[in-house]
């Protein structure tokens, strides 16, 4: 049997995508984060998507996606 659950994906994900756009003059959003999860690997994007099935704390998926 499978479990659920809805997860609000710009809610999770969208201020770390918001920062960036701001940090680049970028108004439109949404466009920038299609971009940037296309741009991912098939990898990233799964670890990605399972981070924020997972409730992962922002900061922790923005640690995981853009290693220092």
């Amino acid at each position: 049997m499978t479990i659920r659950s809805s997860v609000n994906f710009s809610d999770k994900v969208g201020p770390l995508i918001k920062k960036y756009g701001r940090a680049y003059g970028i108004k439109n959003t949404c466009s920038l984060g299609v971009i940037l999860i296309d741009r991912l690997s098939p990898e990233l994007r799964e670890q990605l998507m399972s981070s924020v099935a997972e409730d992962v704390d922002l900061e922790e998926i923005q640690s995981r996606l853009l290693p220092r």
